[in-house]
């Protein structure tokens, strides 16, 4: 759903003192290159920023437009401007900041034309909200069923090679120790002192 504009009583005032054709074409000059452009600086009128909303959100750049119309609706809080914030970041996918600006949206307009499509975007978020936390406990469960699975799979200590290269290791180092204690016992008891040549 694309952003909606300003109330209708601002559009029916705005038809009212139609400007000049000229000061027309001027005008949507301007905002066209205000919207192509920079943002407005912050002490812009409400309507310079949104503008600048509705053009970031036909660029696809939700959040830039949210912030615009944040703005805007700092400027006059008009309860229509925080039901665009809440289209921006639902596009966005920043559900909790949606939510927010719907039910503020709800609050101050509850009878407004577009109170039913808040609250079905409201429901709607909560449904994907919950299925998000459900899909994070599944690939929760799933990581922790492989680590477990991986820890089976591991062969236990006695049946790893390393485990009996070191065994084997110690075992030589033992024999090796023995046989050459043995050896030298048994060459210092055949030790009798200086062997004597005969000439």
């Amino acid at each position: 759903m694309l952003l909606l504009g300003l109330c209708a009583e601002h559009g029916a005032s705005a038809r009212e003192k139609k400007p000049p054709a000229a000061a027309q074409s001027s005008a949507s000059a301007a905002s066209a290159s205000t919207e192509a452009t920079e943002p407005p600086p912050p002490d812009a009128p409400m309507r310079a920023h949104y503008d600048y909303g509705r053009a970031m959100f036909a660029k696809q750049e939700y959040i830039a437009a949210a912030q615009a119309m944040e703005r805007a609706y700092a400027k006059e809080p008009r309860p229509i401007l925080m039901l665009n914030v809440g289209q921006s970041y639902r596009k966005a996918g920043r559900y909790k900041e949606a939510l927010a600006a719907y039910q503020l949206f709800l609050e101050q307009a509850p009878q407004h034309p577009m109170a039913a499509d808040a609250r079905d975007y409201i429901r709607t978020i909560q449904l994907l909200t919950q299925q998000e936390e459900k899909r994070k406990q599944v690939e929760l469960t799933l990581e922790q069923t492989q680590e477990e699975l991986e820890r089976m799979r591991k062969p236990p200590i006695y049946k790893r090679a390393w485990f009996w290269g070191t065994v084997l290791g110690g075992v030589a180092a033992v024999v090796a120790i023995g046989v050459g204690v043995k050896v030298y016992r048994d060459q210092r008891a055949s030790d009798s002192g200086l062997v004597s040549f005969q000439f």
